[in-house]
């Protein structure tokens, strides 16, 4: 009986330190897996000595288009003289230099009332599910250019720039003579027509900056419909 206690725990003892080092090259094998995930963060996932690597995309809208370009400057400034002549030749339309720029991918093009960017976040973010995940660089994103609603405010009457450089909200003439709920329904047709085409934009919380003028703005048509009922009643 006490040789065969022996050789169990002689038994258990090896099989216990089987386990530790099964669970030791699993924790050598992880903390290896994760050193080289990191270092592959910084591998870029195309060469970028690469002086052949080329792409072109092209989006029209109507009379409207804009040619994304990976490649020289040289190449792209003949990509638009070549545009240019067929516009001339076969179209028999000219193309605006004004208007037909070239711009580098750091800087903002704009086309449609967005502003296009390009993301060159290279940072290490973690996902829901707690994965490290390289941040997608180069990638499209969409803006609001702050003069878009600020030149709707205005065209709509509805902002006012005084000499001191601030933005008082103001009341609109043209809706005195309509009811309340008109009033109402203009301004959150004029709020909701902005929304639903800024949308897609990454700041489209910029569109609450014109809400809030929007808001002032109704208050203040609200108020003078009550003077003006209050000054019928008491004539």
């Amino acid at each position: 009986m006490l040789f065969l206690r022996l050789v169990k725990q002689c038994y258990l003892e090896h099989l216990h330190m089987k386990v530790r080092y099964i669970e030791w090259k699993k924790f050598s094998f992880i903390k290896l897996l994760k050193e080289y995930r990191k270092e592959s963060f910084n591998i870029p996932s195309v060469d970028p000595m690469d002086t052949n690597f080329r792409r072109l995309r092209y989006t029209r809208y109507f009379d409207d288009f804009i040619i994304g370009i990976i490649g020289t400057k040289q190449e792209a400034q003949q990509i638009k003289e070549e545009i240019s002549r067929f516009l001339k030749d076969k179209m028999k339309i000219e193309l605006s230099e004004r208007k037909t720029l070239i711009t580098h991918s750091s800087k903002c093009a704009n086309f449609l009332g967005y502003n296009i960017t390009i993301s060159r976040d290279e940072s290490i973010k973690k996902e829901k599910r707690g994965f490290t995940k390289r941040t997608y660089s180069r990638g499209v994103s969409l803006l609001i250019p702050q003069k878009v609603w600020v030149e709707k405010l205005k065209k709509l009457n509805v902002l006012k720039i005084n000499k001191v450089g601030k933005w008082p909200a103001v009341h609109r003439n043209t809706l005195i003579k309509i009811s309340d709920l008109e009033i109402l329904e203009t301004y959150n047709s004029e709020i909701r027509g902005l929304y639903n085409y800024y949308c897609l934009a990454e700041n489209a919380y910029q569109v609450y900056y014109f809400t809030h003028f929007m808001k002032y703005s109704l208050l203040q048509n609200l108020c003078r419909e009550i003077q003006n009922e209050n000054e019928k009643n008491h004539m």
